[in-house]
């Protein structure tokens, strides 16, 4: 029996049950489920999703901070630092990056916008200024920050001691993150 049936990053998906426990299968498009999902109220479910109609499954992994290394990226300066968590370079990881950034009093990253991308900042120590478009916005621990494509950004430390935040990026294209 389909409990759930929607539609994320270009791919269906559909919750089920089989055998009266929840399942979950991912469908390229809505025409490649099985003939048996189509309009039946209970249904079998398949034991194994098609390669073809699915994404290859991202690879499940407990990771330590220490791991990554810490790099500067093109337009930002002065000791503005990031390790990136989650990108493209994981294994199934297409439309998500996940980084923790830390910027030296100093710091900054300048104003730039990216065209199809979302972006959240998290704040978890220091203090400094993000420019959203052309308003200031002072950032501190538990502030945090929408992103929307297209809006200029840039990101200063002003304050004495390491501005530290999470930033998760999602695509909206729904194209793969370039590596």
């Amino acid at each position: 029996m389909i409990d759930k049936e929607c539609q994320m990053a270009g791919e269906f998906y559909i919750f089920a049950r089989r055998h009266g426990k929840r399942v979950f299968e991912a469908f390229a498009h809505p025409e490649n489920r099985p003939a048996a999902l189509n309009g039946e109220r209970e249904a079998t479910m398949p034991s194994k999703i098609n390669p073809k109609n699915a994404a290859a499954p991202a690879a499940a992994a407990v990771r330590e901070l220490v791991e990554f290394m810490w790099k500067q990226f093109p337009g930002h300066f002065d000791g503005a630092y990031s390790k990136v968590l989650v990108g493209p370079e994981t294994p199934g990881a297409r439309f998500l990056d996940f980084r923790i950034s830390s910027y030296e009093p100093k710091a900054y990253v300048k104003s730039h916008a990216h065209e199809s991308k979302e972006q959240i900042y998290y704040f978890l120590e220091g203090e400094g200024l993000l420019e959203l478009g052309s308003k200031k916005h002072v950032v501190r621990p538990k502030s945090f920050a929408f992103i929307p494509p297209r809006l200029p950004h840039a990101l200063y430390n002003t304050g004495v001691a390491n501005l530290v935040f999470f930033v998760i990026t999602t695509s909206t294209d729904n194209r793969p993150n370039p590596k």
